[in-house]
């Protein structure tokens, strides 16, 4: 049995997830942020992987807390990007390499992101005359960091800056601050908004 853990807020590391989850046998897909919140932190499987986007050239918040925590118990363990690769890698439990050529040049820059976590969504806004209160903001924050006292969201300074919130809203009413304003948003074609929130 492989299970492989995935943190996804626009869709393209479920996607990753799913498309190994069809190439290879026995796979069972857990998401980070549920098994976060259910404090399920113990696995044992023959291969363990992880599938997450890169935040300022490292591990989202959410997936290190959840790393720290986490006792695997595996042959084999798995995280990259490359997909034909890793499905080829993982089948055989072949060593591969990860993507961590800026790794020590960007430590630092890294962690200040980190130390400024209660910062990271004071720019969010919410046009409320566009906001249909749908509560699609509140459904996928892995953190819940987001309340809707009105119907429209608030963030409370726990944002772990994934900017699943600004990708799934429908109307387009979240922004951060003017830098965002007008530009396209983006979830991956290949998955569900409905499968990337966190209820």
């Amino acid at each position: 049995m492989i299970k492989i853990y995935y943190f996804s807020a626009t869709g393209n590391s479920l996607y990753v997830a799913q498309y190994l989850q069809k190439n290879l046998a026995e796979v069972e897909l857990l998401s980070i942020p549920r098994e976060l919140r259910l404090k399920n932190f113990s696995v044992e499987a023959d291969s363990v992987g992880f599938i997450f986007p890169l935040h300022y050239v490292g591990l989202p918040m959410l997936v290190e807390e959840f790393v720290r925590e986490l006792q695997i118990s595996a042959n084999y363990i798995f995280a990259d990007r490359q997909l034909a690769q890793i499905a080829a890698d993982i089948a055989g439990s072949e060593p591969h390499k990860s993507c961590e050529i800026l790794k020590d040049k960007c430590a630092q820059w890294h962690a200040d992101w980190v130390s400024r976590r209660a910062e990271l969504d004071e720019k969010f806004i919410c046009d409320t005359s566009r906001c249909v209160k749908c509560g699609m903001c509140e459904k996928i924050c892995p953190v819940k960091n987001i309340s809707r006292p009105n119907g429209s969201p608030v963030w409370n300074h726990r944002c772990v800056e994934c900017l699943g919130c600004l990708h799934v809203c429908p109307k387009k009413a979240i922004d951060i601050g003017e830098v965002t304003r007008g530009r396209k948003r983006y979830i991956n074609w290949n998955v569900k908004p409905a499968d990337l929130l966190n209820v």
